[in-house]
Protein backbone atom coordinates (compact mmCIF):
# COMPACT_ATOMS: atom_id res chain seq x y z
CA UNK A 1 0.00 0.00 0.00
CA UNK A 2 1.57 3.20 -0.95
CA UNK A 3 0.41 6.27 1.15
CA UNK A 4 0.75 9.74 -0.84
CA UNK A 5 1.71 12.09 1.66
CA UNK A 6 0.63 15.04 -0.21
CA UNK A 7 -2.85 14.09 0.36
CA UNK A 8 -2.56 13.37 4.09
CA UNK A 9 -4.52 15.95 6.34
CA UNK A 10 -2.20 17.54 8.97
CA UNK A 11 -3.87 18.05 12.37
CA UNK A 12 -2.73 19.62 15.83
CA UNK A 13 -1.25 17.36 18.55
CA UNK A 14 -4.17 18.40 20.53
CA UNK A 15 -6.41 16.51 18.15
CA UNK A 16 -4.23 13.71 18.12
CA UNK A 17 -4.18 13.38 22.10
CA UNK A 18 -7.21 12.37 22.13
CA UNK A 19 -6.35 9.00 21.03
CA UNK A 20 -4.20 7.78 23.23
CA UNK A 21 -4.35 7.01 27.09
CA UNK A 22 -6.55 9.62 29.06
CA UNK A 23 -3.92 9.85 32.12
CA UNK A 24 -1.24 11.43 29.49
CA UNK A 25 -1.40 14.92 29.70
CA UNK A 26 0.20 17.46 27.17
CA UNK A 27 3.56 19.12 28.84
CA UNK A 28 1.61 22.74 27.68
CA UNK A 29 -0.76 21.66 30.22
CA UNK A 30 0.86 21.57 33.13
CA UNK A 31 1.55 23.89 36.19
CA UNK A 32 4.94 25.91 37.46
CA UNK A 33 6.59 23.29 39.49
CA UNK A 34 4.90 20.14 38.16
CA UNK A 35 6.73 16.85 37.71
CA UNK A 36 6.39 14.73 34.91
CA UNK A 37 7.05 11.89 33.34
CA UNK A 38 8.00 12.26 29.83
CA UNK A 39 6.04 9.74 27.98
CA UNK A 40 6.48 10.82 24.32
CA UNK A 41 5.86 12.80 21.26
CA UNK A 42 3.17 13.92 18.77
CA UNK A 43 3.13 12.22 15.97
CA UNK A 44 3.61 15.33 13.74
CA UNK A 45 6.33 16.43 15.39
CA UNK A 46 9.53 15.97 12.94
CA UNK A 47 11.95 13.41 13.49
CA UNK A 48 15.01 15.80 13.15
CA UNK A 49 13.18 17.80 15.71
CA UNK A 50 12.31 14.83 18.44
CA UNK A 51 16.33 13.80 17.83
CA UNK A 52 17.26 17.89 19.01
CA UNK A 53 14.89 17.17 21.51
CA UNK A 54 16.34 13.78 23.17
CA UNK A 55 19.75 15.41 23.13
CA UNK A 56 18.55 17.78 25.61
CA UNK A 57 17.30 14.94 27.84
CA UNK A 58 13.59 15.47 26.57
CA UNK A 59 13.51 11.65 26.46
CA UNK A 60 10.39 9.17 27.16
CA UNK A 61 10.99 8.14 30.56
CA UNK A 62 12.83 10.57 31.94
CA UNK A 63 11.36 12.97 34.67
CA UNK A 64 11.43 16.67 34.08
CA UNK A 65 10.03 19.70 36.33
CA UNK A 66 8.16 22.47 35.13
CA UNK A 67 9.93 26.11 36.02
CA UNK A 68 8.13 28.09 34.35
CA UNK A 69 4.89 28.66 32.20
CA UNK A 70 5.87 32.27 30.18
CA UNK A 71 6.44 33.64 28.08
CA UNK A 72 8.16 30.08 27.15
CA UNK A 73 7.52 27.03 29.04
CA UNK A 74 11.37 25.88 30.96
CA UNK A 75 11.84 22.64 32.01
CA UNK A 76 14.17 21.21 33.65
CA UNK A 77 15.63 17.24 32.72
CA UNK A 78 18.20 16.01 35.41
CA UNK A 79 20.90 19.36 35.55
CA UNK A 80 20.06 20.59 32.17
CA UNK A 81 17.12 23.72 31.47
CA UNK A 82 15.90 24.60 28.40
CA UNK A 83 13.24 26.59 27.12
CA UNK A 84 10.39 25.43 24.78
CA UNK A 85 7.77 27.54 22.53
CA UNK A 86 4.29 27.05 23.57
CA UNK A 87 3.49 24.62 20.73
CA UNK A 88 6.01 22.52 20.91
CA UNK A 89 5.15 21.89 24.85
CA UNK A 90 2.02 21.01 23.29
CA UNK A 91 3.84 18.03 21.29
CA UNK A 92 5.01 16.58 23.85
CA UNK A 93 3.09 13.79 26.29
CA UNK A 94 3.61 13.61 29.76
CA UNK A 95 2.20 11.80 32.89
CA UNK A 96 1.95 14.35 36.29
CA UNK A 97 4.00 12.01 39.27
Amino acid sequence: MTLNWSLRKKTDPISQKENIDPSINLLSDLETNSLAQIKGFAPSLSVKLKAHLQAYGIIPGNTLRVQQKKPVTVVQVEHTEIALETELAKSIYVEIN
